[in-house]
């Protein structure tokens, strides 16, 4: 009974200062999430003379009181305040339950300490009636008594300890999560003719959101499912529980017109001393900053946004919501590349994506089972998606050398030769078309030539320009195939050649 009206004291204690913090009944109404912050606006019913309290979690320059109308004000003003104790609502639990420990371990203690006395009180004392004939019984259960003590007086040690690493773990956790404030809160005072609601809007640089996918290739259908996934996270102390608008485009402090100016051009003089270092200095100030501006379904002409639904906790813990389900038709290819990895890949393409990608981690699937995770780039509507999904240990590409690089006369001033096989293996229980690819050199200067000797058998496809080749063949369950690849450069005698 004790313990109970000790624990409904401390609940009220802490309604009390979080009454004495919040003294207006306060409502979140909208929250706007940007990329890096976010805009926050909250309601207030008011009366007569007050301070609403807030964390200082806000930017103090960005915050503003806006009556509702028929709401007549007489006097606001913002300004900050220490308050150290301060705690955000979302905390509330734990430090209910330190307290509980502490009440706890107090308790321990005194049992500790109960039993320490016990202990010295029996070994201090002597029965008046002890004589030779009842000594050996007294010391028999003297010494059972004095067991059955100490027994009990380690069960409570180990309990001090075990909660002593609790109270330590809670308070920890507690630290972890509290916002910094820096022991300060934000005070909005105010003086009111009439009743009414005070809407407050700031904006508040602990909170951001990114966007996570979740891809699942149906090989046989030739389809990709989707879940597009918004990760939040804010650290303001504020419980956000209802609508939460994420917006994809983050707002800029300043906005200029654009003016080209000339370029003109003239002749440039040495760079040396202080003039080179001021050039320097001059390079790094031209520098921009680029920042990818994800896309999303909702759009405006200058931002795209999501509207959705959900409670996140003030404490920085991330919370994953699901924004939408989406469908694309794939082209479901395997591709073997020897000169990066023996394993062939398993890629899907789809040509013109109806909606637009934003940039974000996303995990893959196969036919239901996890791939692997990959970074999806930012794609605007219509162009191309190509993602690898993983890669197949069953269909393999193995690169053999059959020129040696030393010991033969393809080996000189002013020439190089390259020769080897490509040896490629089906080793899945089914016909499968697969997609080879190498690369021959590409000359970077004219007095550099390269002369294709082996081909064998003709690629498919050759870009010219990056000298990438492409075979394209159907494998039966089992098969095995080679291609035999031989190049030879040409260059002046008196200069060495790098291939990079």
């Amino acid at each position: 009974m004790k313990k109970l009206l000790s624990l409904c004291f401390a609940t009220f204690v802490i309604m009390l200062t979080s009454i004495s913090l919040f003294a207006a009944e306060m409502v979140i109404e909208h929250v706007y999430v940007y990329p890096r912050g976010a805009q926050i606006r909250l309601k207030a019913n008011v009366t007569g003379e007050g301070k609403i309290l807030l964390p200082n979690t806000f930017d103090l320059e960005s915050i503003s009181v806006i009556p509702e109308d028929g709401l007549l004000l007489e006097k606001v003003q913002i300004v900050v305040l220490n308050d150290a104790q301060w705690l955000p609502p979302s905390l509330v639990p734990l430090q209910l339950r330190l307290e509980d420990k502490k009440r706890e371990l107090s308790s321990l203690k005194s049992q500790a300490v109960a039993l320490k006395q016990w202990s010295a009180l029996i070994e201090s004392s002597t029965p008046a009636d002890l004589s030779v004939h009842n000594l050996e019984s007294y010391l028999q259960a003297a010494e059972e008594s004095r067991q059955k003590k100490e027994q009990e007086r380690a069960a409570v040690e180990s309990d001090i300890e075990r909660v002593e690493q609790e109270i330590t773990d809670i308070k920890g956790e507690i630290e972890e999560k509290k916002p910094q404030t820096q022991g300060k809160v934000i005070a909005i005072e105010y003086k009111t003719l009439t009743s009414g609601s005070l809407f407050i809007e700031g904006w508040t640089p602990h909170a951001r959101w990114v966007p996570e996918y979740s891809l699942s290739l149906s090989t046989n259908e030739g389809r990709v499912e989707g879940q597009l996934l918004a990760k939040v996270r804010q650290h303001t102390g504020l419980i956000w529980n209802g609508i939460i608008q994420l917006h994809t485009a983050q707002p800029v402090s300043s906005v200029e017109t654009p003016d080209i100016p000339p370029l003109v051009a003239t002749f440039t003089e040495p760079l040396y001393g202080s003039g080179a270092q001021q050039n320097g200095r001059m390079l790094k100030t031209m520098a921009v900053e680029e920042t990818a501006i994800p896309s999303a379904v909702e759009e405006t002409i200058t931002d795209r946004f999501f509207t959705t639904k959900g409670k996140i906790s003030g404490d920085n813990m991330p919370v994953t919501l699901l924004l939408r389900d989406f469908t694309m038709p794939a082209t479901v290819s395997i591709e073997c590349i020897p000169l990066l990895s023996s394993q062939a890949w398993i890629m899907a393409s789809s040509e013109a994506i109806e909606d637009p990608l934003l940039p974000g981690k996303a995990d893959l699937f196969i036919d239901g089972m996890g791939s692997g995770r990959t970074r999806l780039p930012a794609l605007a509507r219509g162009e191309k998606l190509t993602l690898a999904f993983g890669q197949t240990p069953s269909v393999t590409a193995t690169r053999e050398e059959i020129i040696p690089k030393e010991g033969s006369n393809w080996f000189g001033k002013g020439k190089l030769a390259q020769g080897y096989t490509l040896n490629i293996t089906n080793g899945l229980p089914f016909e499968a078309e697969l997609m080879i690819k190498d690369r021959i050199p590409v000359s970077a200067h004219e007095k550099i030539t390269v002369e294709v000797e082996t081909l064998d058998p003709q690629p498919a496809e050759k870009d010219e320009k990056k000298g990438v080749l492409t075979w394209k063949k159907k494998f039966k369950a089992g098969e095995q195939w080679q291609i035999s690849v031989v190049y030879r450069l040409s260059f002046p005698s008196d200069k060495e050649i790098w291939l990079k």
